[in-house]
């Protein structure tokens, strides 16, 4: 193996910091699920899905960032450009669909509230 398939290219370089910046989106979204979990206290437990709890607890985006920051850690360790690629496309798909859940789940009792209101 030669120097230059260790190397790191401006490509890789690119999707290790899109994979971290992935990460560090679900760390802020562990910061702001606080105010959504106290909406959902007030709404009462029933009222609000296991997703949405989860989505606005600490620990499972603080998790899932985790996750995807060693897989793009991993990504950027592994010697051959193919496979450092791959790993860091498992980790940029697995937190773009991780932000989305977690979105989509801090709102959606939100709007259901809403359109029983109408």
């Amino acid at each position: 193996m030669t120097h230059n398939e260790r190397a790191l290219t401006l490509i890789d370089w690119l999707l290790v910091s899109l994979a971290m910046a992935m990460a560090g989106v679900l760390v802020v979204l562990a910061l702001f699920g606080r105010p959504f979990a106290k909406m959902f206290a007030d709404l009462g437990a029933d009222a609000v899905p296991l997703l949405a709890r989860l989505a606005s607890s600490t620990w499972a985006p603080l998790l899932c960032a985790a996750v995807i920051g060693s897989l793009a850690a991993v990504g950027a360790l592994v010697p051959v450009a193919g496979t450092r690629r791959a790993w860091l496309a498992v980790a940029i798909v697995l937190g773009g669909l991780v932000i989305v859940v977690d979105v989509v789940s801090l709102y959606s009792p939100i709007f259901r509230l809403a359109d029983s209101v109408k």
